[in-house]
């Protein structure tokens, strides 16, 4: 079978680019998989040797140039992220002229290449191969990286201004992907598409797990989606509870500056570390006892999925996208939003002093990773291909 993944980049810094390389490299040990990616080759080489030599490598860009009425469409574009004014069904031809680039170019490379499966990766990529899905020779299939909330209702955030389009041609795709549960029947209702849940696998297996101690860890993107500067005060509340602990921060992201600077001002220079990119999670997962999620909103964060595979329990922030993942009192601890910063610090307290309530934290968590090995995701994503190939 030949299985083709269309996605804007598969080397930045993010979870749906290592899902995806994760994903298609699995799939190219029994097919043939090609990446049409916006990157340029020799980065992709680069970012991934490994990687590279499994799947074929395809760089295509699209273009939204329309020698009539070019800038027209452009502040058409422009009135809309800004107002919604025309994300409504009755603007549906309009809202194709404005965010869609010309069909016949990309319907053209993808009928030449004779893929058998087109998958559209993340929610933009996969609403263009839905509207251009009519006239493609290969199955089609869309997969959404982020909750149906956070992409469609979230105001001024992801594809609010835009959920028309998507309303429109989701139904046209053979199948669309989602990670949670709970986002099968909201797509099936509201955007009355086929929909298969097929969760994220733990990216990788290791023989080292975490143990008991005074070592925290954060990691993610510096962005404030992700909820840092919480993090600081809440670690600046747990200083007044119990100040024997360090805590390391994984990541780069346009708060780096701002973050150290309020990690000073909270007087935690000493306690918080800033380690930047980081190529190697279990190391830094070996070192560390309790896991910290501050996020504001997520997909299905691959780092949980990352610290189920050590052992390692979570304290995290009520937030949709850890329903299916973390559980309070079984495998981490759940804080409710209305408890902020204090009961955010309080909940790492009570880890750090009750060895007990760890180890069984520990274990379970040990127990729940096992849900996410890669080879039983490979096989859901085998099996919706083969049914729907039929």
């Amino acid at each position: 079978m030949k299985i083709c993944f269309w996605v804007t980049s598969v080397i930045k810094l993010g979870g749906v680019q290592q899902v995806t390389r994760v994903i298609a490299g699995a799939l190219a040990k029994k097919h043939d998989v090609v990446v049409v990616t916006e990157d340029r080759i020799a980065d992709v080489v680069a970012f991934d040797p490994k990687f590279s030599r499994k799947v074929t490598l395809i760089r295509k860009t699209y273009s939204f140039h329309r020698p009539r009425m070019g800038n027209i469409y452009r502040w058409g574009r422009i009135l809309n992220n800004k107002t919604g004014l025309l994300n409504h069904q009755v603007f549906s031809p309009l809202m194709k002229l404005l965010y869609f680039p010309p069909a016949q170019p990309l319907i053209t490379f993808f009928n030449e290449q004779n893929f058998d499966w087109i998958i559209g990766v993340e929610g933009w990529r996969s609403v263009l191969l839905a509207w251009l899905a009519p006239h493609l020779q290969a199955k089609t299939a869309g997969w959404q990286h982020g909750r149906c909330q956070n992409y469609f209702y979230l105001p001024r955030q992801y594809y609010f201004q835009r959920r028309s389009l998507f309303q429109r041609y989701l139904k046209q795709l053979d199948t669309y992907v989602v990670l949670a549960s709970d986002d099968v029947k909201t797509m099936e209702n509201n955007f009355h598409c086929q929909v298969q849940q097929i969760v994220n696998p733990r990216t990788f297996v290791s023989p080292i797990k975490v143990h008991y101690g005074r070592n925290l860890l954060a990691a993610g993107r510096l962005e404030p989606v992700k909820g840092y500067e919480r993090l600081l005060y809440s670690l600046a509340y747990l200083n007044q509870l119990n100040p024997e602990w360090q805590c390391e921060i994984a990541g780069t992201g346009s708060q780096a500056k701002t973050l150290t600077t309020l990690c000073q001002q909270l007087d935690l220079a000493t306690q918080v570390h800033f380690l930047g990119r980081v190529t190697e999670m279990p190391t830094v997962f070996a070192r560390s006892s309790v896991f910290l999620l501050t996020s504001y909103w997520e997909g299905m964060p691959l780092v949980i999925l990352e610290a189920l595979e050590m052992g390692c329990p979570i304290v995290t922030f009520d937030i949709p996208a850890i329903n299916d993942l973390v559980v309070d009192g079984y495998n981490g601890i759940v804080v409710p939003q209305s408890a902020g910063s204090q009961g955010f610090a309080q909940a790492i307290a009570w880890l750090l002093e009750d060895q007990q309530l760890w180890e069984k934290l520990h274990h379970n968590a040990l127990q729940e990773a096992t849900k996410y090995s890669l080879d039983k995701i490979i096989s859901k994503w085998e099996s919706l291909l083969q049914v729907e190939s039929e």
